[in-house]
């Protein structure tokens, strides 16, 4: 037998920092083989050093790069036992996309918060979930607001729409024993929080990327008959 077959592999978007790498993380100390999907070679470097993977990298607003990495992912390993969807757009580089009237938006903003945020992760699931065995995991990551939609109106509904995606995609799989659930992290304090919200971003008021990644790795652990389709809402007061 190939001894790969009895390897665990976790596909994880947004890897290269905050909660993807929290995430990458916690699942390599469990002895997963992680799969890292982002834009930053450097940062995924940084989240992979010690551990077994493989990097790539994949603009995921591009549906074609996309397409084509789960191709590759599919064509070179057995098996995908966690999809984890974390990677997620709420600014630029110069600005957060916050505070932003609605009509506001550029057109180019619109389509990247809504690629990135709500259909990379229905595309990823689509084309991996055929390579996902019984009892599968797929985790994905909203987000609480607390104050409304309003300035935040784009991102708010793609990460709304991910939740719809994650009760509906549970329905869909639960024949197949393949647990799909959300988490709803509070304001979290990754590297893109502490600069571009950096009078919200205290350790009193704000979850760690590491407290996130260990309801994750508990996901990864729960049986799909007691937990899927479920949105797990976190914060830290």
């Amino acid at each position: 037998m190939n001894k790969r077959k009895k390897e665990q592999f976790a596909v994880i978007t947004g890897a290269s920092t905050g909660i993807g790498r929290a995430i990458a993380k916690q699942l390599g100390d469990r002895g997963y083989y992680l799969l890292l999907l982002g834009k930053s070679i450097d940062g995924m470097k940084q989240t992979l050093n010690g551990y077994s993977g493989e990097i790539f990298i994949v603009d995921l607003k591009k549906k074609k790069e996309i397409f084509s990495v789960c191709r590759k992912i599919k064509g070179k390993y057995p098996q995908i036992n966690v999809l984890a969807n974390v990677a997620g757009v709420y600014h630029n580089q110069s600005r957060a996309f916050a505070d932003i009237p609605y009509e506001k938006y550029s057109h180019v903003q619109l389509q990247e918060i809504m690629s990135v945020n709500l259909e990379a992760p229905m595309i990823l699931c689509h084309e991996l979930l055929t390579h996902m065995p019984r009892n599968g995991k797929v985790i994905n990551i909203s987000g609480t607001f607390e104050s409304g939609a309003k300035g935040w109106l784009p991102y708010y509904l793609a990460k709304k729409g991910v939740e719809d995606f994650t009760i509906g995609l549970a329905q869909e799989v639960a024949d197949k024993k393949i647990q799909v659930n959300c988490i709803s992290p509070s304001d979290t304090k990754t590297e893109g929080y502490e600069k571009y919200f950096p009078e919200y971003a205290k350790d009193d008021i704000c979850l760690q990327p590491s407290e996130v990644a260990k309801i994750a790795e508990f996901l990864t652990t729960a049986d799909s008959k007691i937990i899927s389709g479920q949105i797990i809402t976190v914060k830290r007061y």
